[in-house]
């Protein structure tokens, strides 16, 4: 019992400290911009949370204690790996401040997104739990009524009404089941994907509709970022496959890292082994290839992230906007399926009841 209360104190301070992720950033950075270091700035702000959970305050002292970098202290409060492997590298280069800006700018957006999303489906999605509830107590109460009048008038039901009662009858069920299995098989499907080398599990996210484009802006907007604190540091590219072969704890960099060191030792341009890796966006792989022949490929790329952002967010507005009509025209023929349940039944007995 005390380890659930334990538990249950840890969950509390971690959703306090997730619901605060925006405002840790901005007055961090703010306090890294005033001549504070990082430690002082990340202890200052962590203190004004207020976290109650004494297990989890020892924890962020002690890591606080060992010299922890900022990496490892925006892994402990649980930011998302995206903001994590910007940090890593930013702090790695001098780039602290300005990398805590741009994951502000991104990680606001991606809450606006995330907040815009679920305003799109919790009302569709309330009236769907409604109308379950509707149906179920239909088929509890007023359809076993109409069935016991059918047969005690002796009136057959028409081949579109006896289709409609079964599909009312046996929806919940159906919707109920198919929704678990759907959610059990994505689970499935994530943890055989985690399984598979990372070279399938590129190919698989790269073939699946509509993910696949969300997949390679991502990819693309993440790699434009850490190529940026590269070449403006005059990072070279052996240096650079040194350092994501040390990504032990991001497979995905590490398997890029591999690719790059074994295809240039065959010789292959840098834009070519992008090119081949085929999870990055073409304009992308055309600004390495023309940043190979001039010396101003960090600004670029800036500005092309930005324009990655901004791609990204109207990419998925688009559908944000398309999930609600769709969700409300399904709701819509579903009641218009009760509706008709509800009253061939009594046309079918005014036609008995005139001839």
């Amino acid at each position: 019992m005390l380890q659930q209360f334990e538990n249950m104190k840890s969950r509390k301070a971690l959703a306090c400290i997730k619901a605060n992720h925006l405002l840790i950033i901005d007055r961090t950075n703010q306090l890294i911009k005033h001549g504070f270091t990082f430690l002082e700035a990340i202890t200052f702000v962590y203190e004004q949370l207020n976290i109650t959970d004494t297990r989890f305050n020892d924890k962020f002292s002690e890591t606080l204690q060992k010299g922890a970098s900022c990496y490892e202290i925006f892994k402990l409060l649980r930011y998302p790996q995206t903001i994590l492997m910007q940090l890593y590298f930013a702090e790695k280069y001098s780039e602290l401040s300005a990398t805590l800006t741009q994951c502000y700018t991104y990680y606001e957006k991606h809450k606006a997104l995330k907040l815009q999303f679920i305003k799109a489906v919790q009302y569709p999605i309330t009236l769907l739990i409604i109308f379950l509830l509707l149906v179920m107590t239909l088929n509890a109460t007023v359809l076993p009524e109409f069935e016991h009048m059918y047969a005690t008038m002796d009136v057959q039901g028409s081949f579109l009404q006896t289709f409609l009662k079964a599909f009312i009858t046996n929806f919940p069920l159906v919707f109920l089941t198919s929704s678990l299995i759907s959610l059990f098989s994505i689970y499935l499907f994530q943890r055989w994907l985690n399984k598979q080398p990372m070279q399938k599990q590129i190919y698989i996210l790269t073939h699946i509709p509509i993910f696949k484009r969300y997949f390679r802006l991502f990819i693309t907007y993440q790699m434009s970022q850490q190529f940026v604190l590269f070449f403006k540091n005059g990072i070279k590219l052996n240096d650079i496959v040194q350092i994501y072969l040390q990504q032990d704890e991001n497979l995905f960099l590490n398997y890029i890292g591999e690719t790059l060191k074994s295809e240039i030792q065959k010789g292959e341009r840098f834009s070519d082994i992008l090119m081949n890796l085929n999870c990055f966006e073409q304009n992308f792989i055309t600004y390495i290839e023309q940043g190979e022949k001039r010396d101003k490929l960090d600004i670029e790329l800036i500005v092309y992230s930005n324009f990655i952002m901004d791609h990204i967010q109207s990419f998925i507005q688009r559908h944000i906007k398309l999930i609600q009509p769709i969700m409300f025209a399904v709701i819509g023929l579903l009641i218009m399926s009760v509706y008709l349940v509800m009253m061939l039944p009594v046309f079918e007995m005014m036609q008995t009841i005139q001839q």
